[in-house]
C-alpha cells in the first residue's frame, strides 16, 4: 500500500477485475497447454513410425521437417495468411471451387494450428535422435533416420551423469547469486539516489559504462581474478562472478528516484539514519520491484548453469 507501506493483495484484485485481463491469461495458458500437447502427439508418434518403419518417402519427410525449422517466423506467419486467410489461396479455392468454407486462421483454432506445426518439428528431431546410436548420430553422411531402435539411450542418459545433483548445484549457485544482486543493487542504487557525494553521477556514470562492454569481453579477466583468488571449479568462484548487475542497479535506481522527497524529510526530522530509512522505508516501498528482480535474476542464473 503507497500510503501505509504495508502489503497488501488489493492491486492483484483490481487488476482481475478487469475481465480482458484475466482472460488475456487463461488463454495464453490454454494455447500453451493445448499446443506442447498437440505437438507431442504429433511429434513423438511420427518420429518413431518414420525410425521403426521404412516407409516411402520418410527422407524426403525429414529433410522438410528440417527445413522448416530453417524458416524464419515472420515468413511462416505471412506464408499462412497468404495460404489460409480471408481472402487466402486455399481459402478462396475452396469456397469458389468446392463450395466449402474454411474456418478462419484468426481464431483460437488457427493459433492452435500454426503454433503445432512450428513447434512439432522439435519433438520429431529430438525423438528421431535419441533412438539413433552414437555412430549413426555421427555418421557422414548425415543418417537422418536410424537403422535400429535404441530405447536403451533413455536409460543410459539417465544413468550417465549426476543429474540431480547439478539440478541442486544450479539451483543453490541461481540462488546465491539472486540474493548478491539484490544486496548489492539495492544499497549502490540507494545511494546513487538518497545520498548527496561528491562524484556520484560520474560513478553511476562509469558503472553504466560498463553496461557496453560485451560479454565476451569480460572473460579473460574474471579468470584471471578468480584463479589468483583460488576460486576456479568452485561454486564460490560461480556465484562471486555473476554477484553484480548493472541492469539490477539501473533498475532498482529508476524505481528509488520515485519515491516522495517528503519520506525523506520526515524520517530525517524524526532523526532516522540513512541504514534505517533504507531499511524502514525504501525497501517496504519497493517490495514488488525487488521481487520482479528476483526473479528476472534466478532465471537468468537458473538457464545459465542448469
Amino acid at each position: 500500500d503507497p500510503e501505509t507501506g504495508s502489503f497488501t493483495l488489493a492491486h492483484y484484485s483490481k487488476f482481475f477485475e478487469k475481465r480482458y485481463y484475466y482472460r488475456a491469461l487463461l488463454n495464453s495458458m490454454s494455447v500453451t497447454a493445448c499446443v506442447t500437447v498437440l505437438a507431442v502427439l504429433i511429434g513423438g508418434p511420427m518420429a518413431y513410425l518414420t525410425s521403426a518403419f521404412n516407409i516411402r518417402g520418410k527422407r524426403l519427410i525429414d529433410v522438410l521437417i528440417i527445413v522448416s525449422m530453417l524458416s524464419p517466423p515472420f515468413i511462416g506467419a505471412y506464408s499462412w495468411i497468404l495460404l489460409a486467410g480471408r481472402s487466402g489461396v486455399v481459402t478462396t479455392f475452396l469456397r469458389d471451387t468446392v463450395g466449402i468454407e474454411m474456418p478462419t486462421i484468426y481464431g483460437f483454432g488457427g493459433i492452435l494450428l500454426v503454433f503445432t506445426l512450428k513447434l512439432y518439428p522439435f519433438i520429431y528431431l529430438y525423438v528421431s535422435g535419441a533412438l539413433k546410436s552414437n555412430a549413426e548420430i555421427f555418421a557422414s553422411p548425415l543418417a537422418l533416420i536410424p537403422q535400429h531402435l535404441h530405447w536403451q539411450t533413455f536409460v543410459e542418459t539417465l544413468h550417465s551423469a549426476p543429474f540431480a545433483r547439478y539440478i541442486v548445484n544450479s539451483a543453490w549457485v541461481a540462488l546465491a547469486t539472486t540474493l548478491l544482486v539484490l544486496a548489492n543493487s539495492a544499497l549502490f542504487a540507494y545511494c546513487m539516489t538518497q545520498l548527496q557525494f561528491r562524484g556520484r553521477t560520474l560513478c553511476y556514470l562509469l558503472v553504466m559504462a560498463s553496461y557496453m562492454l560485451p560479454g565476451a569481453v569480460t572473460y579473460i579477466p574474471a579468470y584471471i581474478i578468480l584463479a589468483k583468488l583460488q576460486l576456479l571449479n568452485s561454486h564460490s568462484g560461480l556465484i562471486l562472478s555473476n554477484a553484480v548487475s548493472v541492469f539490477g542497479v539501473f533498475y532498482l535506481r529508476q524505481v528509488f528516484s520515485r519515491i516522495h522527497p517528503s519520506l525523506i524529510e520526515a524520517a530525517r526530522i524524526d532523526g532516522a539514519s540513512p541504514m534505517r530509512f533504507f531499511r524502514d522505508i525504501v525497501l517496504p516501498l519497493s517490495k514488488t520491484n525487488l521481487a520482479a528482480l528476483f526473479v528476472i535474476t534466478f532465471i537468468y542464473g537458473w538457464n545459465q548453469y542448469l
